[in-house]
């Protein structure tokens, strides 16, 4: 396998891990494989389900508040 593969391998078990086990996740991310090519693409897989994961919350936050300032605006005009 070369790099680019461990990489792949690596990013997608560490985007599923971190959705499943998040606690192990960021324990085995702390590790100190940093120069393996497997263990970059699981940190980067952690971050990228973190990161879709504050996009979500922060939609569903988005669409909270919108749903409030129309309903804000119904009473207003009662």
């Amino acid at each position: 396998m070369n790099q680019d593969e461990f990489f792949s391998k690596g990013f997608n078990f560490g985007y599923i891990l971190a959705k499943h086990d998040p606690d192990l996740s960021k324990t085995i991310s702390i590790r100190d494989n940093a120069n393996s090519s497997f263990f970059q693409g699981l940190i980067w897989g952690r971050k990228e389900f973190e990161k879709e994961l504050a996009l979500n919350k922060s939609q569903e936050l988005d669409k909270i508040r919108s749903n409030k300032k129309s309903i804000d605006r119904d009473l207003d005009r009662s």
